[in-house]
């Protein structure tokens, strides 16, 4: 499980000293979560200019995170800096529902938001895809597929992403797009693409 809050700022050098202090405390220790700053560079009118994304192992390890940043001062010395330096733009709750390869290797993620109406389906043919992808060495990083449980709008049900270790390998066009478009005219009927957008890694805290 993951939960993800987004906010705008026009002031993150502020933040940084801040989050650095919260890394290194002992608080942060006691938090049994993965917790990356993203940094929102092309996300089209999305007003949101960065994410924090807490990653749980199990629904224990949330809760316990919620209690122990609740009750640690060195939590709400960076909530007061945040909140002077920030607008919150939305708070959401995500399941990872199929997933592959290694997240603090990469730098850079595509994302796309969407609505899927067949889950299972759509899970079916995106691990097909996925796995064609591997074996033709399309894959340079992680990838998955959140469907959102809490917070989001009903234009939104899933996203799915895909890292890579830099922005050149990114961005770098595959010469053989074959295996995607058979994937696109396979869940055509099921998946509406609400938005694409590209972030990148900031901090791991």
């Amino acid at each position: 499980m993951a939960s993800y809050y987004q906010f705008k700022t026009n002031d993150a050098e502020a933040l940084v000293p801040a989050w650095q202090a919260y890394s290194k405390s002992e608080c942060r220790q006691r938090v049994p979560a993965q917790i990356r700053l993203m940094s929102e560079h092309f996300n089209g009118d999305d007003e949101a200019t960065h994410t924090m994304i807490y990653g749980f192992s199990s629904p224990a390890d949330m809760q316990k995170t919620f209690q122990v940043q609740g009750s640690c001062r060195e939590w709400a010395r960076l909530w007061s800096v945040i909140s002077k330096h920030t607008t919150a733009t939305s708070q959401s709750l995500g399941m990872l529902v199929s997933a592959g390869g290694d997240p603090t290797k990469d730098q850079v993620y595509q994302i796309w938001q969407m609505r899927i109406s067949d889950e299972a389906k759509y899970i079916k043919e995106y691990n097909k895809m996925q796995a064609a992808r591997q074996k033709a060495g399309q894959i340079n990083g992680a990838w998955g597929l959140v469907r959102f449980t809490a917070g989001i709008n009903e234009d939104i049900t899933h996203f799915a992403f895909q890292g890579s270790p830099d922005l050149a390998t990114h961005v770098t066009p595959v010469t053989d797009n074959s295996i995607y478009m058979k994937f696109s005219q396979e869940v055509s009927d099921i998946r509406e693409i609400h938005r694409i957008n590209m972030n990148f890694v900031a901090a791991d805290l």
